[in-house]
């Protein structure tokens, strides 16, 4: 009993250790493994649960989205479809009209050249002083006009930015129209031209310095009037342009309608020579170019580039001098007036060419 509690008593005076956790990551790594990995799954799951639901909203937005664009772009197609077939069937008439009537035109214009050259368009033997020359020269000049002027009225309950082409050919024949009123522009290209025709004494003058006094345009009324004078509607309403036979009965009975109007710009072409009348030759000369890019617009879309080869190799002869002139009036003369129609037919027009070039890039013919 005693031994005993000796060595009861030998063990409580003996200093305790004091107790030591026991931790984790150095006893059991397995553990540790097990809790980062089920930690990076649930991160996982959490993200992939989230980020699935956000792409599905983006998905049937992007989807919402194309449905609506698809929808908007079948609309529009369909209606340009229907607008280009409306314009088509209206216009298409009258603009193969308008080619025919352009071509005449042309002819025209550098028939005055050609018949200037020969000698024909001086004094009182001019083939302008003859009734028929006159009036067919007066006839094809206004008549594409005309063609312009139905063609406005169609366009009234049409949609012409469907077609460029078809928009093209109309701009061309409202430039047409202004070039007769635009007289005045045409004095001042370099060399400028003193002109003066509602001066007091221009009536007095005008004879013997016609470059000067006699008018050379036609004011935009009395150009709407003859115009319009060249407009006919038949028994069913329709309207169209009077056929030259018509035009050269009327304009001779002093009491119709069509020869009151055309005796009103009757002057225009009066004792006209290119050489005596100088700014309205550079307005036809414009003019001629102007019925080149018309003419070709029936086969190729409106482009920037037109005026760079404009007649290609058929470069008509605006030559006026006879053989005799040749000698002393220089062909700078000649040059410098199809310069200056060139210049204005293409300035005239370069916005809106370049605006309806871009338009048929986009939208193919």
């Amino acid at each position: 009993m005693a031994s005993r509690a000796l060595i009861w008593r030998i063990s409580l005076s003996r200093p305790r250790r004091p107790f030591k956790a026991v931790s984790a990551s150095s006893s059991n790594p397995q553990v540790i493994a097990a809790l980062v990995g089920a930690a990076a799954s649930l991160i996982v799951s959490a993200l992939t649960f989230f980020s699935t639901r956000s792409n599905q909203k983006a998905v049937e937005q992007l989807r919402a989205d194309l449905a609506d664009r698809n929808a908007q772009r079948s609309a529009r197609l369909e209606y340009e479809f229907d607008a280009r077939k409306r314009l088509y069937a209206e216009c298409a008439p009258l603009l193969f009209e308008l080619s025919e009537l352009a071509e005449r035109a042309l002819g025209r214009i550098t028939g005055l050249a050609r018949t200037a050259a020969a000698g024909d368009l001086d004094g009182a033997d001019s083939w302008l002083a003859r009734g028929y020359y006159a009036r067919s020269t007066y006839y094809r000049l206004l008549a594409p006009l005309a063609i312009g002027r139905l063609l406005r009225r169609k366009l009234t309950h049409l949609d012409l930015s469907v077609d460029a082409t078809t928009h093209w050919q109309y701009f061309l024949c409202k430039q047409l129209a202004d070039t007769f009123t635009d007289d005045f522009d045409f004095a001042k290209y370099a060399p400028e031209v003193e002109y003066s025709p509602h001066s007091a004494d221009a009536a007095e003058r005008r004879v013997k310095e016609p470059s000067r006094y006699w008018q050379q345009g036609i004011p935009r009324g009395i150009l709407d009037n003859a115009v319009s004078s060249l407009i006919r509607s038949d028994a069913d309403g329709d309207a169209h342009v009077i056929e030259y036979a018509e035009f050269e009965t009327r304009v001779q009975q002093d009491q119709d309608a069509v020869a009151q109007t055309f005796k009103r710009i009757d002057y225009l072409l009066t004792s006209f020579h290119p050489r005596t009348h100088p700014i309205l030759w550079r307005m036809l000369v414009a003019q001629a170019h102007l019925y080149r890019a018309l003419l070709l617009a029936r086969e190729n879309p409106p482009s920037p580039k037109l005026w760079e080869d404009l007649w290609g190799e058929v470069f008509p002869d605006f030559d006026w001098r006879t053989e005799e002139e040749r000698r002393h009036v220089e062909r700078a003369v000649v040059v410098r007036a199809v310069e200056i129609g060139e210049h204005y037919a293409a300035s005239r027009s370069s916005a809106t060419l370049a605006k309806l070039g871009a338009r048929s890039r986009r939208r193919p013919e």
